[in-house]
């Protein structure tokens, strides 16, 4: 039921990735106080994630005619230029909020097979901007990506890092065949070229570790050819991430570019020691609780993940700063995305809605 007297928030999302759908599945779920969610749309592909929520296919044109939000919040930088360009004509329309989370460069190389081409990344950019800077505030999930899009807000993804009930360790251990014994490096994320999981595939070869891959992507055909027989498993898109970190001993992750970190962050509140790249938010998030290397540094990486397999004492030592590491509370990440939507309701002159 809404409770009287408050404002009603629409969350747009496109084809989105793990992370995104936890954030936009935390805000719906938790809207932050004064506000309720009006409902959640999106493509087709994601509606089981929203199975429980108000869910409702989005095919980019105007779908919220009757369900008159107070604000609409899109999530991603492909919902948000949908939900720019199908409202800035509309007289009266609600406020519109952007949450980019990813940089120019990232989403410009997952989305187009041409994109590294300069003069394409400088016309989709010039684009992307001219058009995000429609929106009535633009959130950006780290500095990185504010720096590209000139958001006004920086707030890292809310999510709830304890949403439910983990598998104990050895029951998953013996679902995916692996020994109480074995060292386990896992590595969460989209197989795409950016992931570099490659360089993970070879640190673990031939070191007697197990490797455990968890998504899906465009580069699994690829990764999978190159981890036959080296000891690393490909378990494709996986709902009980949290169950695999208790069960994993090692997080590892090569990535070329990464916008915030929240696989980090995931592994992190596990206790895991990590090996990451120095690229966007991880090394102010990583800090001490893992070793970090340059991204496109190789032979780093590889050394790297040798060391932790081999250092028991180095493992438990960086898993114990890991847990200890004060991660942002999803609630206050929340409450300050529900002052961005108090400050952009506050700052339209009251018009007659004419959805």
């Amino acid at each position: 039921m809404h409770a009287p007297g408050s404002r009603r928030v629409l969350h747009l999302l496109g084809r989105s990735s793990g992370g995104i759908r936890r954030h936009v599945r935390y805000l719906a779920a938790n809207p932050p106080e004064g506000f309720v969610t009006a409902g959640v749309m999106g493509p087709r592909s994601v509606h089981h994630y929203f199975h429980d929520l108000d869910f409702r296919v989005w095919d980019g044109r105007r779908p919220w005619r009757s369900l008159e939000p107070d604000v609409i919040h899109a999530h991603g930088l492909t919902a948000g230029l949908r939900a720019i360009r199908s409202t800035m004509m509309l007289p009266g329309r609600p406020p519109v909020v952007v949450t980019v989370h990813t940089s120019a460069q990232q989403t410009l190389r997952a989305t187009m097979p041409g994109a590294n081409l300069p003069f394409i990344q400088g016309a989709m950019w010039t684009l992307g901007r001219t058009l995000i800077s429609r929106a009535d505030a633009v959130i950006a999930v780290s500095e990185e990506v504010s720096a590209n899009f000139g958001a006004t807000d920086t707030v890292a993804p809310a999510i709830d890092l304890a949403n439910g009930l983990t598998i104990p360790r050895a029951d998953v251990r013996r679902e995916l065949e692996v020994p109480e014994d074995t060292i386990v490096v896992l590595a969460v994320g989209r197989l795409h070229p950016d992931k570099a999981l490659h360089l993970f595939i070879e640190a673990v070869q031939g070191t007697g570790a197990v490797g455990w891959i968890a998504g899906e992507g465009p580069d699994w055909p690829r990764l999978e050819e190159l981890a036959a027989g080296t000891g690393v498993r490909l378990l494709g898109q996986r709902e009980d991430v949290p169950s695999l970190l208790e069960a994993a001993d090692i997080f590892a992750l090569p990535t070329a570019g990464e916008s915030y970190g929240l696989a980090a962050i995931e592994a992190m509140a596990a206790g895991l020691p990590v090996v990451a790249t120095r690229t966007g938010a991880i090394p102010e998030i990583v800090a001490d609780a893992g070793l970090l290397v340059q991204p496109g540094d190789s032979a780093g990486f590889v050394e790297a993940v040798h060391r932790l397999i081999e250092d028991r004492e180095l493992r438990r030592n960086l898993g114990l700063a890991a847990k200890s590491r004060e991660l942002p509370s999803a609630k206050d990440l929340a409450a300050e995305i529900g002052r961005i939507y108090e400050r952009v309701i506050a700052g339209r002159t009251p018009r007659g809605r004419r959805f």
